[in-house]
């Protein structure tokens, strides 16, 4: 079958696209999750002498997802356990015209036990990069990083999608924020920023590090012509450490009631 002819068949039509944005319960949950997976990442490879820094991107992602699916097992995060949550690794998606069929996200949050009314479809993706010395911010901010989800590759049927980077020591997501300040406001800002990222406090996570939350423009249509609109991007930076001896908590520090919905607060907005 033809490129086109296929695009055509698989493109995103828009009628009930996008999809309502999660609930910050939803995001909040797998926040957290992603941290204490990050802890027992470092601690498993520090028993072997091993740390985070000495893993490349694809290693840190892959083992990363390991310690989320025994995770989910274990139920030790509290709201993120099987039947209701899936993590999936390299799941292949249709990027918004079609043209794409096989695009990646990182990893893929999905639901397994659906609640009426939730699409089957209906999922967070998310791009992984590391920050660093030999690299810099640019992976994270370039075409293949916060890119994917404003051309519409990533997060295309969603309003929100999630960067998680890799930061070697030293270097913060607050110098992310100075390389979108210059662009921001301008004709043809690159990142397409419609609110800075501002720090976001969700209660019942510890505050272990800085939780970011920006939206950008998607400047693309859907089949028949309506606009996906905005895209609200939650940025988790996960610290690679040095040799880590000690071992994680056995369970998190803080609990997530499902039945609570948390509070949400901006603290500070574009710093």
């Amino acid at each position: 079958m033809e490129r086109e002819l296929f695009a055509r068949l698989v493109r995103l039509q828009g009628p009930g696209l996008p999809y309502p944005e999660p609930a910050q319960e939803f995001k909040q949950i797998l926040v957290l999750a992603l941290h204490v997976g990050w802890r027992r990442l470092g601690w498993r490879l520090g028993q072997q002498g091993h740390a985070l820094s000495a893993l490349d991107e694809r290693q840190t992602t892959t083992l990363l997802v390991e310690e989320l699916r025994r995770l989910l097992d274990s139920g030790e995060v509290d709201g993120f356990c099987l039947p209701f949550f899936a993590v999936e690794r390299d799941a292949k998606v249709v990027n918004f015209d079609g043209l794409h069929p096989e695009k990646m996200p990182d990893i893929v949050f999905g639901l397994c036990n659906r609640m009426p009314g939730v699409p089957a479809d209906a999922a967070l993706h998310v791009e992984c990069k590391p920050v660093g010395l030999d690299i810099g911010y640019k992976p994270y901010l370039d075409r293949d990083g916060l890119g994917c989800f404003l051309h519409g590759d990533y997060g295309s049927k969603a309003r929100a999608g999630m960067m998680v980077a890799y930061g070697d020591t030293g270097y913060t997501f607050a110098d992310v924020v100075t390389r979108l300040e210059p662009s921001f406001g301008q004709p043809g800002d690159p990142y397409a920023t419609v609110q800075m990222p501002a720090i976001v406090v969700y209660s019942g996570i510890p505050a272990v590090t800085a939780i970011y939350e920006s939206s950008h423009r998607r400047n693309w249509a859907y089949a028949d012509g309506s606009r996906p609109g905005d895209i609200r991007i939650t940025h988790v930076w996960l610290e690679r450490l040095g040799v880590v001896s000690l071992p994680p908590p056995v369970r998190p520090e803080a609990r997530v009631e499902a039945t609570d919905p948390p509070a949400v607060h901006v603290i500070v907005s574009g710093s």
